[in-house]
């Protein structure tokens, strides 16, 4: 026999390849063997006890993994009355699934925005509590309260001398609270459902297929807003350099004005290099990284344009009139 008591899931977003889930449970169980439903596609699965820090093992089988919990009576506590008889088995098991699904935010349903909308599912919830951790420099929209929870339950629906038949029912349940928390700079909300909605659940049938797909959307953090502008006020100012430079150049202000701004791209390359390097999410990414590299070319040639003038076509002009 296996009873869930509680659980947790902790849910790590890897946009836009995967998302890494932690599911954390107290059983109450008399069996070596538990069966453990996972993501048709996972990579680096571990199952941990909680109780002393060793891995356990595993065999993968068609649509499950079995997870060896070793002699229950060494490993394990005896469970309080009335279940004395069990053992509490408190257990992590650690996935990442690579199957998963993302989309690009789009304002007016058309243009491509900041961030992305997401899902993810589970199978058999008893009591949920949902830790999801986004990618560093974005939020939730509007701290969460757009996020949906939807609980499907198929029901075994039989008819005498009959084949037997799962009858899909969507219900919606709600949230009594998001809580905002940090993790590693990472932000991470808390998912909590009302009472209503966990008294829902705990009347569900065990003999019905059980199904909750959490919906929410998230966007990037509004200080890093800026970094899709400013490659293209850089763009202007190289563009307007560089066809003034052969006239400008003839005066010192003005070349010390470009060098000026030369030194603020280097220090703006500078710290969004440094950002990437430490995994943030940056808008609008590849469009800010074409718009930069054009911001360097188009500043570094003014600088060559006095350079050339002074020590490559006079040179060159002068050889030109001796030959004339």
């Amino acid at each position: 026999m296996v009873r869930i008591k509680q659980e947790w899931w902790h849910v790590e977003d890897k946009w836009p390849s995967s998302k890494v889930f932690r599911h954390v449970m107290d059983i109450y169980t008399n069996e070596q063997f538990l069966e453990y439903q996972t993501h048709l596609f996972f990579i680096k699965l571990k199952g941990k006890s909680r109780f002393k820090p060793n891995e356990l093992e595993f065999i993968q089988k068609d649509d499950f993994i079995e997870i060896n919990l070793g002699e229950l009576e060494k490993y394990w506590p005896s469970a309080p009355e009335p279940d004395e008889k069990l053992k509490h088995v408190k257990l992590e098991i650690e996935y990442t699934d690579i199957d998963t699904w993302y989309e690009q935010r789009k304002k007016l349903k058309i243009i491509p925005w900041f961030g992305y909308d997401t899902s993810f599912g589970i199978n058999g919830v008893t009591q949920p509590e949902f830790y999801i951790i986004l990618p560093l420099g974005m939020k939730l929209v509007k701290k969460g309260k757009n996020s949906k929870l939807l609980l499907e339950r198929r029901e075994k629906i039989s008819v005498p001398g009959g084949p037997v038949h799962n009858i899909p029912l969507k219900t919606k349940l709600f949230f009594e609270n998001i809580h905002e928390d940090n993790a590693d700079g990472k932000n991470a909300y808390s998912f909590l459902i009302r009472e209503d909605s966990y008294q829902l659940l705990k009347s569900t049938s065990p003999e019905d297929i059980i199904f909750i797909e959490v919906f929410y959307d998230v966007t990037h953090e509004i200080k890093f807003g800026f970094f899709p502008v400013f490659p293209i006020a850089l763009l202007i100012f190289g563009f307007l350099e560089y066809h003034l430079a052969p006239t400008l150049y003839a005066q010192q202000d003005a070349y010390v004005v470009s060098l000026t701004y030369v030194i603020i791209f280097i220090s703006f390359f500078t710290f969004y290099i440094t950002l990437l390097k430490e995994g943030y999410e940056i808008p609008w990414n590849k469009f800010t990284i074409i718009f930069t590299s054009f911001s360097a070319i188009l500043l570094v040639i003014p600088q060559m344009i006095p350079y050339l003038m002074n020590n490559l076509m006079l040179p060159i002009c002068q050889l030109i009139l001796s030959w004339l």
